[in-house]
């Protein structure tokens, strides 16, 4: 999932980049003494056109719900870019954990790959994920399972926390290591006949 979360986050602000862009663009060529500036290769607006029609824009400004419209759909544009900006910030990741010698530190992405390995080695588990968030001093492992159909949850459960994640808390003693466990339960697909 976070893969696909990345993949459609970057889609969509390379298109709202260049949306901005190509917007950006046509306002500078619709400005005659920039239009003098720009190379030939520039495409430009034929002499007496604008980019919005005067006529049409007098007509939506007569409306009286005009004015707040705009206002509203810029302001809910706005509330929408701080709560992608707050929900980037809040995601971090963690990168390092400083061990108990002083200047070692072991890398999350290794410790990510080991929990997840010993996830791989839990009967019941077909696929496991780790992703290592929070502070420095107080590590989260948020772990996704996807469970075989015929894996009873509870066992897989306790399983989970008697090894993987056991082993990554002695490891990383004496700090406070939370562990959210979130499982799938994944439906047999039944043969076609053919």
């Amino acid at each position: 999932m976070p893969r696909a979360r990345n993949a459609v986050n970057r889609i969509v602000l390379a298109g709202a980049g260049v949306l901005l862009l190509a917007g950006g663009a046509g306002v500078l060529a619709a400005d005659p003494a920039l239009s003098s500036v720009l190379p030939d290769r520039v495409p430009r607006f034929a002499d007496g056109s604008r980019p919005v029609d005067p006529a049409a824009l007098a007509d939506w400004r007569r409306l009286e719900a005009w004015t707040p419209g705009v206002g509203a759909g810029l302001l809910v544009v706005a509330l929408l870019a701080a709560a992608l900006l707050l929900l980037q910030a809040r995601r971090g990741r963690v990168r390092r954990l400083p061990l108990e010698r002083p200047g070692a530190e072991l890398s999350t992405g290794a410790l990510r790959e080991a929990v997840e390995d010993g996830l791989d080695a839990v009967p019941g588990v077909e696929r496991a994920s780790v992703r290592i968030t929070g502070r420095p001093a107080e590590p989260v492992l948020r772990i996704a399972l996807d469970l075989a159909d015929t894996a009873r949850p509870a066992e897989v459960a306790a399983r989970v926390a008697d090894t993987a994640v056991a082993g990554a808390r002695a490891f990383l003693a004496p700090r406070r290591v939370r562990a959210e466990v979130r499982c799938t339960v994944r439906r047999g697909v039944p043969p076609r006949a053919r």
